[in-house]
Protein backbone atom coordinates (compact mmCIF):
# COMPACT_ATOMS: atom_id res chain seq x y z
CA UNK A 1 0.00 0.00 0.00
CA UNK A 2 1.45 3.43 -0.80
CA UNK A 3 1.34 5.85 2.38
CA UNK A 4 -1.02 7.73 2.92
CA UNK A 5 -1.22 11.30 3.28
CA UNK A 6 -0.94 12.97 7.06
CA UNK A 7 -4.63 13.51 8.07
CA UNK A 8 -6.29 16.96 9.86
CA UNK A 9 -7.53 16.85 12.94
CA UNK A 10 -11.15 16.62 11.32
CA UNK A 11 -9.99 13.59 9.34
CA UNK A 12 -8.31 11.90 12.48
CA UNK A 13 -11.74 11.73 14.38
CA UNK A 14 -13.84 10.85 11.50
CA UNK A 15 -11.75 7.91 10.77
CA UNK A 16 -11.70 7.02 14.82
CA UNK A 17 -15.44 7.41 14.95
CA UNK A 18 -15.89 4.80 11.71
CA UNK A 19 -13.13 2.51 13.33
CA UNK A 20 -15.47 3.06 16.45
CA UNK A 21 -18.68 2.34 14.18
CA UNK A 22 -16.82 -0.74 12.64
CA UNK A 23 -15.67 -2.31 15.74
CA UNK A 24 -19.30 -2.40 17.60
CA UNK A 25 -20.70 -3.55 13.47
CA UNK A 26 -18.02 -6.71 13.52
CA UNK A 27 -18.99 -8.05 16.85
CA UNK A 28 -22.67 -7.37 16.60
CA UNK A 29 -22.11 -10.16 12.70
CA UNK A 30 -20.14 -12.18 15.10
CA UNK A 31 -23.03 -12.18 18.22
CA UNK A 32 -25.58 -12.74 15.72
CA UNK A 33 -23.75 -15.62 13.61
CA UNK A 34 -23.44 -16.78 17.40
CA UNK A 35 -27.61 -16.60 18.05
CA UNK A 36 -28.58 -17.49 15.11
CA UNK A 37 -26.36 -20.99 15.50
CA UNK A 38 -27.69 -21.56 18.75
CA UNK A 39 -31.35 -20.95 17.45
CA UNK A 40 -30.75 -24.38 15.17
CA UNK A 41 -32.52 -27.18 16.13
CA UNK A 42 -29.45 -29.22 16.26
CA UNK A 43 -26.94 -26.75 18.01
CA UNK A 44 -23.81 -26.60 16.54
CA UNK A 45 -20.59 -27.18 19.34
CA UNK A 46 -18.80 -23.97 20.62
CA UNK A 47 -15.57 -24.15 18.27
CA UNK A 48 -12.82 -21.82 19.60
CA UNK A 49 -10.92 -22.73 16.90
CA UNK A 50 -13.40 -21.11 14.43
CA UNK A 51 -13.73 -18.30 16.83
CA UNK A 52 -10.26 -17.53 16.38
CA UNK A 53 -9.94 -17.94 13.07
CA UNK A 54 -13.16 -15.64 12.18
CA UNK A 55 -11.33 -13.14 14.36
CA UNK A 56 -8.36 -13.50 12.28
CA UNK A 57 -9.71 -12.38 9.51
CA UNK A 58 -10.72 -9.23 11.27
CA UNK A 59 -8.40 -6.15 9.98
CA UNK A 60 -7.30 -5.21 13.43
CA UNK A 61 -6.05 -8.92 13.52
CA UNK A 62 -4.70 -9.30 10.50
CA UNK A 63 -0.99 -10.30 10.28
CA UNK A 64 -0.88 -9.94 6.41
CA UNK A 65 -2.84 -6.71 4.60
CA UNK A 66 -4.89 -8.59 1.88
CA UNK A 67 -7.23 -6.66 -0.34
CA UNK A 68 -10.56 -7.37 -1.78
CA UNK A 69 -12.02 -9.27 -4.18
CA UNK A 70 -11.95 -6.21 -6.38
CA UNK A 71 -8.34 -5.52 -5.50
CA UNK A 72 -8.84 -2.71 -3.42
CA UNK A 73 -8.76 -2.57 0.69
CA UNK A 74 -11.65 -1.78 2.68
CA UNK A 75 -11.54 1.19 4.35
CA UNK A 76 -11.27 -0.17 7.79
CA UNK A 77 -7.86 -1.38 6.61
CA UNK A 78 -6.86 1.90 4.98
CA UNK A 79 -8.32 4.04 8.16
CA UNK A 80 -5.68 1.85 10.50
CA UNK A 81 -3.01 1.93 8.20
CA UNK A 82 -3.06 5.65 7.65
CA UNK A 83 -3.22 5.92 11.68
CA UNK A 84 -0.43 3.45 11.32
CA UNK A 85 1.45 6.11 9.43
CA UNK A 86 0.61 9.46 10.74
CA UNK A 87 2.80 9.86 13.83
CA UNK A 88 0.48 12.45 15.73
CA UNK A 89 -2.37 10.47 14.98
CA UNK A 90 -0.67 7.40 16.55
CA UNK A 91 1.16 8.97 19.80
CA UNK A 92 -2.53 11.03 20.81
CA UNK A 93 -4.36 7.39 19.94
CA UNK A 94 -1.57 5.92 22.60
CA UNK A 95 -1.68 9.05 25.24
CA UNK A 96 -5.10 8.49 25.11
CA UNK A 97 -5.72 5.03 25.59
CA UNK A 98 -3.12 5.17 28.36
CA UNK A 99 -4.86 8.39 30.19
CA UNK A 100 -8.37 6.26 29.86
CA UNK A 101 -6.40 2.87 31.57
CA UNK A 102 -5.41 4.87 34.31
CA UNK A 103 -8.22 6.84 34.88
CA UNK A 104 -10.35 2.84 34.53
CA UNK A 105 -7.72 1.33 37.15
CA UNK A 106 -8.48 4.21 39.30
CA UNK A 107 -12.24 3.47 39.46
CA UNK A 108 -11.47 -0.21 39.73
CA UNK A 109 -9.53 0.38 42.96
CA UNK A 110 -12.45 2.29 44.82
CA UNK A 111 -14.79 -0.47 43.49
CA UNK A 112 -17.13 1.79 40.87
CA UNK A 113 -16.53 -0.82 38.06
CA UNK A 114 -19.22 0.44 35.81
CA UNK A 115 -17.21 3.70 35.44
CA UNK A 116 -14.09 1.83 35.27
CA UNK A 117 -15.73 -0.13 32.30
CA UNK A 118 -16.45 3.17 30.45
CA UNK A 119 -12.49 4.15 30.49
CA UNK A 120 -11.49 1.10 29.09
CA UNK A 121 -14.04 1.08 26.68
CA UNK A 122 -12.49 4.89 26.13
CA UNK A 123 -9.34 3.29 25.76
CA UNK A 124 -10.04 0.67 23.52
CA UNK A 125 -11.96 3.18 20.77
CA UNK A 126 -8.75 5.05 20.71
CA UNK A 127 -7.47 2.14 18.46
CA UNK A 128 -3.87 2.96 19.57
CA UNK A 129 -0.91 0.55 17.67
CA UNK A 130 0.19 -0.92 20.86
CA UNK A 131 -0.80 -4.53 21.07
CA UNK A 132 -0.20 -4.94 24.95
CA UNK A 133 -1.55 -1.80 26.09
CA UNK A 134 -5.23 -2.96 24.08
CA UNK A 135 -4.63 -6.59 25.48
CA UNK A 136 -4.63 -4.93 29.22
CA UNK A 137 -7.23 -2.47 28.71
CA UNK A 138 -9.21 -5.92 27.11
CA UNK A 139 -8.47 -8.09 30.12
CA UNK A 140 -9.12 -4.81 32.78
CA UNK A 141 -12.26 -4.28 31.23
CA UNK A 142 -12.65 -7.87 31.62
CA UNK A 143 -12.56 -8.13 35.19
CA UNK A 144 -14.80 -5.13 35.14
CA UNK A 145 -17.18 -6.90 33.43
CA UNK A 146 -16.94 -10.09 35.93
CA UNK A 147 -17.55 -7.69 39.09
CA UNK A 148 -20.50 -6.35 36.66
CA UNK A 149 -21.64 -9.86 36.54
CA UNK A 150 -21.75 -9.81 32.21
CA UNK A 151 -19.79 -12.83 32.47
CA UNK A 152 -20.26 -13.59 28.66
CA UNK A 153 -18.72 -10.19 27.82
CA UNK A 154 -15.86 -10.61 30.21
CA UNK A 155 -15.06 -13.84 28.20
CA UNK A 156 -15.21 -12.40 25.06
CA UNK A 157 -13.27 -9.71 26.19
CA UNK A 158 -10.58 -11.91 27.78
CA UNK A 159 -10.13 -13.75 24.10
CA UNK A 160 -9.61 -10.76 22.36
CA UNK A 161 -7.09 -9.89 25.58
CA UNK A 162 -4.86 -13.15 24.75
CA UNK A 163 -5.73 -12.27 21.05
CA UNK A 164 -3.20 -9.29 21.54
CA UNK A 165 -1.14 -10.58 23.54
CA UNK A 166 -0.57 -14.34 24.17
CA UNK A 167 1.39 -13.96 27.46
CA UNK A 168 -0.83 -11.86 29.10
CA UNK A 169 -1.48 -14.93 31.86
CA UNK A 170 -4.40 -13.31 33.81
CA UNK A 171 -6.80 -12.85 31.16
CA UNK A 172 -5.59 -15.85 29.71
CA UNK A 173 -6.63 -17.84 33.19
CA UNK A 174 -10.01 -15.49 33.69
CA UNK A 175 -11.57 -16.31 29.96
CA UNK A 176 -11.07 -20.16 31.27
CA UNK A 177 -12.88 -19.97 34.59
CA UNK A 178 -15.65 -17.36 32.89
CA UNK A 179 -16.51 -20.22 30.54
CA UNK A 180 -16.78 -22.79 33.64
CA UNK A 181 -18.90 -20.48 35.55
CA UNK A 182 -21.08 -19.71 32.75
CA UNK A 183 -21.53 -23.60 32.67
CA UNK A 184 -19.64 -24.61 29.81
CA UNK A 185 -16.74 -26.67 30.98
CA UNK A 186 -15.79 -27.89 27.92
CA UNK A 187 -15.11 -24.33 26.38
CA UNK A 188 -13.38 -23.77 29.69
CA UNK A 189 -10.57 -26.83 28.87
CA UNK A 190 -10.80 -25.91 25.06
CA UNK A 191 -9.53 -22.77 25.89
CA UNK A 192 -7.28 -23.36 27.94
CA UNK A 193 -5.54 -26.47 26.08
CA UNK A 194 -5.37 -23.54 22.99
CA UNK A 195 -3.61 -21.24 25.47
CA UNK A 196 -1.31 -24.10 27.20
CA UNK A 197 0.00 -24.91 23.45
CA UNK A 198 0.42 -21.45 22.33
CA UNK A 199 2.42 -20.67 25.19
CA UNK A 200 4.39 -23.49 24.83
CA UNK A 201 4.82 -22.90 21.20
CA UNK A 202 6.09 -19.31 22.15
CA UNK A 203 8.52 -20.20 25.10
CA UNK A 204 10.44 -22.50 22.60
CA UNK A 205 10.86 -19.32 20.41
CA UNK A 206 11.64 -16.98 22.79
CA UNK A 207 11.54 -17.06 26.51
CA UNK A 208 9.67 -13.81 27.86
CA UNK A 209 7.51 -14.92 30.62
CA UNK A 210 8.93 -14.87 34.09
CA UNK A 211 9.19 -18.91 35.60
CA UNK A 212 7.77 -17.90 39.06
CA UNK A 213 4.66 -16.51 37.28
CA UNK A 214 4.36 -19.35 34.82
CA UNK A 215 4.77 -22.25 37.43
CA UNK A 216 2.25 -19.88 39.11
CA UNK A 217 -0.24 -19.71 35.88
CA UNK A 218 0.32 -23.59 35.43
CA UNK A 219 -0.92 -24.74 39.03
CA UNK A 220 -4.14 -22.74 38.61
CA UNK A 221 -5.06 -23.34 35.55
CA UNK A 222 -4.55 -27.23 36.16
CA UNK A 223 -6.46 -26.77 39.54
CA UNK A 224 -9.43 -25.09 37.02
CA UNK A 225 -8.78 -27.94 34.88
CA UNK A 226 -10.04 -30.47 37.38
CA UNK A 227 -12.82 -28.50 38.04
CA UNK A 228 -13.73 -28.64 34.15
CA UNK A 229 -13.33 -31.87 34.02
CA UNK A 230 -15.72 -32.55 37.20
CA UNK A 231 -18.16 -30.54 35.61
CA UNK A 232 -17.95 -31.36 32.20
CA UNK A 233 -19.14 -34.92 32.99
CA UNK A 234 -22.52 -33.93 34.87
CA UNK A 235 -22.82 -31.15 31.52
CA UNK A 236 -22.54 -34.09 29.38
CA UNK A 237 -25.11 -35.99 31.01
CA UNK A 238 -26.92 -32.65 31.43
CA UNK A 239 -26.88 -32.54 27.95
CA UNK A 240 -27.91 -36.20 27.27
CA UNK A 241 -30.98 -36.02 29.72
CA UNK A 242 -31.91 -32.75 27.68
CA UNK A 243 -31.44 -34.25 23.91
CA UNK A 244 -33.67 -37.45 25.32
CA UNK A 245 -36.04 -34.51 26.37
CA UNK A 246 -36.32 -32.67 23.22
CA UNK A 247 -36.89 -36.00 21.93
CA UNK A 248 -40.25 -37.03 23.66
CA UNK A 249 -41.28 -33.79 23.04
CA UNK A 250 -40.61 -33.39 19.90
CA UNK A 251 -42.77 -36.80 19.28
CA UNK A 252 -45.42 -35.34 21.41
CA UNK A 253 -45.92 -32.36 19.68
CA UNK A 254 -46.23 -34.17 16.37
CA UNK A 255 -48.90 -36.56 17.69
CA UNK A 256 -50.62 -33.84 19.56
CA UNK A 257 -50.87 -31.59 15.89
CA UNK A 258 -51.91 -34.84 13.90
CA UNK A 259 -54.79 -35.41 16.29
CA UNK A 260 -55.38 -31.72 16.52
CA UNK A 261 -55.89 -32.04 12.36
CA UNK A 262 -57.89 -35.09 12.52
CA UNK A 263 -60.44 -33.94 14.61
CA UNK A 264 -60.49 -30.50 12.79
CA UNK A 265 -59.78 -28.23 15.91
CA UNK A 266 -58.85 -24.34 15.55
CA UNK A 267 -56.87 -22.64 17.82
CA UNK A 268 -56.18 -19.11 19.35
CA UNK A 269 -53.42 -18.16 18.39
CA UNK A 270 -53.23 -19.85 15.43
CA UNK A 271 -51.11 -23.43 15.41
CA UNK A 272 -49.84 -24.74 12.22
CA UNK A 273 -50.59 -28.09 12.64
CA UNK A 274 -48.45 -29.30 9.65
CA UNK A 275 -45.41 -27.69 11.58
CA UNK A 276 -45.28 -29.67 14.90
CA UNK A 277 -41.92 -28.39 15.64
CA UNK A 278 -43.26 -24.74 15.81
CA UNK A 279 -45.49 -25.34 18.17
CA UNK A 280 -45.20 -23.38 21.18
CA UNK A 281 -46.61 -24.59 24.75
CA UNK A 282 -47.49 -21.57 25.99
CA UNK A 283 -49.97 -21.74 23.16
CA UNK A 284 -51.62 -24.14 24.77
CA UNK A 285 -51.85 -22.77 28.00
CA UNK A 286 -52.50 -19.65 30.51
CA UNK A 287 -50.37 -18.01 32.65
CA UNK A 288 -51.25 -15.54 35.17
CA UNK A 289 -49.42 -12.09 34.23
CA UNK A 290 -48.47 -11.36 37.26
CA UNK A 291 -46.37 -14.95 38.76
CA UNK A 292 -45.84 -16.13 35.36
CA UNK A 293 -47.22 -19.63 36.99
CA UNK A 294 -49.54 -21.59 34.59
CA UNK A 295 -53.14 -21.52 35.62
CA UNK A 296 -54.33 -24.36 33.77
CA UNK A 297 -53.19 -27.79 32.83
CA UNK A 298 -52.24 -28.17 28.60
CA UNK A 299 -54.14 -31.26 26.98
CA UNK A 300 -52.19 -34.15 26.70
CA UNK A 301 -52.73 -37.64 25.21
CA UNK A 302 -53.78 -40.05 27.42
CA UNK A 303 -51.27 -43.74 26.93
CA UNK A 304 -54.29 -46.10 27.93
CA UNK A 305 -56.77 -45.04 25.58
CA UNK A 306 -54.55 -42.99 22.75
CA UNK A 307 -57.14 -40.08 23.47
CA UNK A 308 -56.99 -36.02 24.28
CA UNK A 309 -57.51 -35.31 27.79
CA UNK A 310 -58.10 -31.47 28.31
CA UNK A 311 -58.68 -29.21 31.24
CA UNK A 312 -62.15 -27.88 30.38
CA UNK A 313 -63.15 -24.59 32.26
CA UNK A 314 -67.20 -23.97 33.12
CA UNK A 315 -68.60 -20.63 33.04
CA UNK A 316 -71.37 -20.18 35.39
CA UNK A 317 -73.24 -16.99 33.28
CA UNK A 318 -74.78 -14.45 35.80
CA UNK A 319 -73.27 -15.83 38.68
CA UNK A 320 -70.03 -14.29 38.11
CA UNK A 321 -68.03 -17.98 39.09
CA UNK A 322 -65.84 -20.49 37.01
CA UNK A 323 -65.24 -24.53 37.72
CA UNK A 324 -61.91 -25.79 36.09
CA UNK A 325 -62.48 -29.74 35.26
CA UNK A 326 -59.08 -31.08 35.10
CA UNK A 327 -58.23 -34.10 33.09
CA UNK A 328 -61.57 -34.84 30.83
CA UNK A 329 -61.26 -37.76 28.50
CA UNK A 330 -62.36 -36.25 24.94
CA UNK A 331 -64.66 -39.53 24.32
CA UNK A 332 -66.77 -38.81 27.69
CA UNK A 333 -70.22 -37.42 27.35
CA UNK A 334 -70.63 -33.93 29.05
CA UNK A 335 -73.47 -36.27 31.48
CA UNK A 336 -70.73 -38.24 32.74
CA UNK A 337 -67.90 -35.17 32.29
CA UNK A 338 -69.87 -32.80 34.67
CA UNK A 339 -71.81 -35.46 37.07
CA UNK A 340 -69.08 -34.93 39.64
CA UNK A 341 -69.32 -31.03 39.03
CA UNK A 342 -73.29 -31.20 39.97
CA UNK A 343 -73.41 -34.19 42.31
CA UNK A 344 -73.54 -31.17 45.11
CA UNK A 345 -73.86 -27.59 45.66
CA UNK A 346 -70.73 -25.34 44.76
CA UNK A 347 -69.53 -23.10 47.86
CA UNK A 348 -71.37 -19.54 46.89
CA UNK A 349 -74.27 -22.08 45.49
CA UNK A 350 -75.27 -23.29 48.66
CA UNK A 351 -78.02 -21.96 50.11
CA UNK A 352 -80.48 -22.41 47.45
CA UNK A 353 -78.54 -24.62 44.94
CA UNK A 354 -79.63 -23.30 41.16
CA UNK A 355 -77.05 -24.74 39.42
CA UNK A 356 -77.86 -28.73 39.43
CA UNK A 357 -77.79 -30.51 36.31
CA UNK A 358 -82.00 -30.73 35.58
CA UNK A 359 -81.82 -26.84 35.94
CA UNK A 360 -78.91 -25.61 33.44
CA UNK A 361 -78.12 -25.80 30.03
CA UNK A 362 -74.69 -25.38 28.29
CA UNK A 363 -73.26 -23.66 25.42
CA UNK A 364 -70.43 -23.54 23.64
CA UNK A 365 -68.90 -19.83 22.23
CA UNK A 366 -68.40 -19.49 18.36
CA UNK A 367 -66.03 -17.49 16.54
CA UNK A 368 -68.65 -16.33 13.73
CA UNK A 369 -66.96 -12.93 12.86
CA UNK A 370 -67.37 -10.43 14.85
CA UNK A 371 -71.10 -11.49 16.08
CA UNK A 372 -71.08 -13.63 19.43
CA UNK A 373 -72.66 -16.82 18.80
CA UNK A 374 -73.60 -19.36 20.92
CA UNK A 375 -74.39 -23.34 20.07
CA UNK A 376 -76.26 -25.52 22.51
CA UNK A 377 -74.19 -28.32 23.99
CA UNK A 378 -76.75 -31.54 24.86
CA UNK A 379 -76.00 -34.27 27.61
CA UNK A 380 -75.54 -37.34 25.44
CA UNK A 381 -72.80 -35.11 23.09
CA UNK A 382 -69.33 -36.23 23.58
CA UNK A 383 -66.50 -33.29 24.10
CA UNK A 384 -64.67 -34.60 21.24
CA UNK A 385 -67.80 -34.04 19.25
CA UNK A 386 -68.19 -30.39 21.04
CA UNK A 387 -65.04 -28.89 19.85
CA UNK A 388 -65.44 -30.07 16.71
CA UNK A 389 -68.06 -27.82 16.00
CA UNK A 390 -68.00 -26.15 13.20
CA UNK A 391 -66.52 -22.23 13.73
CA UNK A 392 -65.71 -22.98 17.41
CA UNK A 393 -62.02 -21.86 18.67
CA UNK A 394 -59.96 -23.25 21.63
CA UNK A 395 -58.27 -20.09 23.28
CA UNK A 396 -55.12 -20.39 24.40
CA UNK A 397 -55.63 -24.67 24.68
CA UNK A 398 -58.76 -24.16 27.17
CA UNK A 399 -61.78 -25.11 26.03
CA UNK A 400 -64.60 -22.97 27.56
CA UNK A 401 -68.26 -24.28 28.35
CA UNK A 402 -70.53 -21.64 29.24
CA UNK A 403 -73.33 -22.62 32.31
CA UNK A 404 -76.74 -20.96 31.74
CA UNK A 405 -79.75 -21.21 34.31
CA UNK A 406 -82.71 -22.79 31.92
CA UNK A 407 -85.11 -19.91 32.93
CA UNK A 408 -82.00 -17.46 32.06
CA UNK A 409 -81.48 -19.30 29.19
CA UNK A 410 -85.04 -18.69 27.78
CA UNK A 411 -85.01 -14.72 28.72
CA UNK A 412 -81.66 -13.88 27.77
CA UNK A 413 -80.44 -15.93 24.47
CA UNK A 414 -82.31 -15.50 20.98
CA UNK A 415 -82.46 -18.36 19.00
CA UNK A 416 -81.23 -17.87 15.67
CA UNK A 417 -82.49 -19.32 12.24
CA UNK A 418 -79.31 -21.61 12.12
CA UNK A 419 -80.08 -23.20 15.50
CA UNK A 420 -77.29 -21.01 17.28
CA UNK A 421 -77.90 -18.27 19.63
CA UNK A 422 -77.25 -14.98 20.45
CA UNK A 423 -77.30 -13.40 23.64
CA UNK A 424 -79.69 -10.24 24.26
Amino acid sequence: MEKPKKLTDEERANLCQRLDEDLERYMDELAEQSKAKNEKKEKEPFDLDALLEELDQHPFFMKELKPGKNGEYSHYVQALQALKYDDDAAQDALDDAMQAKKEGNKFFQLKKYRWANEQYTKGIKAFCQDKELNSQLYGNRAASNRHLGNLKTCAKDCIFAWKFNPRNLKAALRGVEVFLELGHAAKSLELATKIEETLEKLEKEEKLIDEEAMNKFKKDIGEIRKKAEARKVVEERDARRRAQEEKREAAEKKALCGMFKERGLRFRPPIDLDKPEELDWNDLCRKSPYTKELLQERVYIDKETDGLMWPVLLQYVGAGQTDMVKDSHEDLTFDRLLMPVFSEPAPWDRDEWNFRRDNVRLFLPLDVFDDEQLVEIHPEQTLREALSTKDHTIIQGLPVIQVYLKEKAEKELIKLENGHFRPR
